[in-house]
């Protein structure tokens, strides 16, 4: 007898393989524990992948989750950026970036065998400039702003920004997206967490509301790193990291969708 049980789609990149780990907690380990068998959690993450090279196997999926017999997918989430985000030659360019995100979704949206499903994209999180590898003679801002930790630190911020206006289009036209906002939730996080809660820019209107020569692991000489618990390097997450992004997940998904709270998928 086939399986029937829903199933929920998590596709990203070392961020999602890594975030089904007991040890750190991880958001789809957390998922996994909050479902329990009301649904299966599918981890779909592949270490160092970009929505350029992710293209393939994202059919893959696709041609899966939509075959005759497939048990139904209710839920399918797309965390990508964190690779394409980084400095030229190693990411994705943001046009490039955002068309293959855009193609994602309308495929998952339109296709016919996956009426009522629900996708969700997770903004691009920031990266974490240790204190320990920020140069301290660098002297001004706009020189300390010219070096790469800085230039990385703004562009995963262009891209969480897409990420969000990408999924803010969809919505707009009335289709079952919703956006999770992870930089912001991140930044919001370490600011409480070092004392300055008082400058939480608010998450969904970021621009203009944070000191932005002060943000948390941005690597500049008036900041300070993210409190320990964040990051284990510049990119990948710990447990406080992992537990802010099943938070925020949560919220946002249920807030939308009620429906895929665990007692009522």
């Amino acid at each position: 007898m086939p399986d029937n049980t829903p199933r929920i789609i998590l596709l990203g990149d070392s961020l999602t393989q890594g975030g089904f780990q007991p040890d750190t907690k991880g958001y789809g380990w957390a998922l996994q524990r909050y479902y329990s068998t009301r649904a299966v959690v599918v981890n779909k993450g592949i270490n160092g992948i970009t929505t350029e090279s992710i293209r393939h196997h994202f059919n893959s999926i696709l041609t899966d989750i939509t075959a005759p017999n497939a048990p139904p997918t209710k839920l399918f989430s797309i965390f990508l950026g964190a690779n394409d985000g980084c400095l030229h030659p190693w990411g994705v360019p943001l046009p490039e970036f955002a068309a293959n995100m855009t193609a994602f979704v309308e495929k998952l949206t339109t296709h016919p065998a996956l009426t009522g499903l629900k996708v969700v994209l997770i903004a691009t999180p920031p990266i974490n400039v240790r204190d320990a590898d920020r140069d301290t003679s660098l002297g001004s801002v706009e020189t300390a702003k010219k070096r790469a930790g800085w230039r990385n630190y703004v562009s995963k911020k262009t891209y969480a920004e897409k990420v969000m206006e990408i999924a803010q289009g969809f919505e707009n036209r009335g289709v079952e997206v919703v956006g999770v906002d992870l930089w912001g939730a991140l930044v919001d996080a370490a600011l409480v967490d070092q004392g300055r809660g008082d400058e939480e820019g608010g998450r969904g209107d970021r621009r203009g509301k944070y000191e932005e020569e002060r943000l948390p692991g941005c690597g500049l000489p008036d900041s300070r790193e993210f409190p320990d618990g964040y990051f284990c390097d510049a990119l990948h997450f710990e447990w406080k990291a992992y537990e802010v992004l099943t938070k925020v997940f949560q919220e946002t998904v249920f807030a939308k969708w009620p429906e895929l709270q665990a007692d009522r998928i």
